[in-house]
């Protein structure tokens, strides 16, 4: 994965495997690993109303099964990504729009 990362000028490995990838050793290819949660709040963080746009637009999309959207928040907590659900979820209480 990090050779795939140099060859392609990444900034940034998203992994769950945080122990792989030493954050002082990533960083003398000035990259950085995050985690998948960390990294879909910081996309939440940069754009909330486009971000939660999409999650809607996804969620519409579940057809087989059709899911609402607060199943969709409970899998992604189930999935390591409470924090991201929990932003989404809040985002959706505030009424954002996209």
């Amino acid at each position: 994965m990090l050779a795939a990362a140099l060859r392609s000028q990444a900034n940034v490995i998203v992994t769950t495997n945080l122990k792989d990838f030493p954050a002082p050793y990533i960083r003398t290819f000035d990259m950085e690993v995050q985690h998948p949660d960390d990294f879909i709040c910081n996309l939440l963080d940069l754009n909330p109303a486009e971000a939660l746009d999409a999650f809607r637009q996804q969620v519409a999309r579940l057809k087989n099964p059709p899911l609402a959207a607060a199943q969709v928040l409970d899998a992604l907590r189930r999935s390591s990504l409470p924090a991201s659900a929990a932003r989404l979820e809040a985002l959706m209480q505030l009424g954002f729009t996209g």
